[in-house]
């Protein structure tokens, strides 16, 4: 291949006695129009919008949008209250609610054998939103799950050793 061409140097004098923007371009002062004024800016652009910055539109809310202080949707959340953990009967009435809610398939046997851990959990569930924090938990798909088994769910999926081979 043939060697590349020299570099040209670079010079920046445009700052000389005289020297104007249009006239080091090469073109007509006539030609060059002077920039729009600028808009005033704010610098924390999260509390405030600049003006022409944003969308003048009608903002289309739906309701899948989050706010804290709505009440859970039936739709999304499981509910249940206190006249659910009364009884044993009503425990399991809702252990049924629960499983047609999430569409959660089990045998009779397995059924039993999870009932323990969904009584726990909900007991653990609706004492915590019981005591006055602001936010709440919510009787999940992991309802009925061992703790062994929610430790297999939310584990890290990657090892923690530094030197794995």
């Amino acid at each position: 291949p043939p060697p590349p061409p020299p570099a040209r140097p670079v010079t920046w004098r445009l700052r000389t006695p005289g020297a104007s923007l249009p006239a080091f371009l090469g073109v007509a002062s006539s030609s060059v129009t002077p920039p729009p004024p600028l808009a005033p800016r704010i610098l924390r652009r999260g509390l405030a919008r600049i003006p022409g910055d944003h969308f003048a539109g009608t903002e289309d809310l739906t309701t899948e949008c989050f706010d804290p202080y709505a009440p859970d949707a039936p739709a999304t959340c499981f509910a249940f209250d206190e006249k659910d953990l009364e009884s044993e009967e009503a425990i399991w009435a809702m252990y049924g609610r629960w499983r047609s809610f999430y569409n959660v398939k089990r045998d009779h046997d397995d059924i039993v054998r999870r009932f323990v851990h969904f009584k726990d959990t909900a007991r653990r569930v609706h004492e915590f939103n019981k005591s006055g924090k602001p936010y709440t938990w919510g009787l999940q798909i992991m309802g009925d799950l061992t703790p062994e088994e929610v430790s297999e769910f939310t584990r890290p999926k990657f090892s923690r050793r530094k030197n794995h081979q």
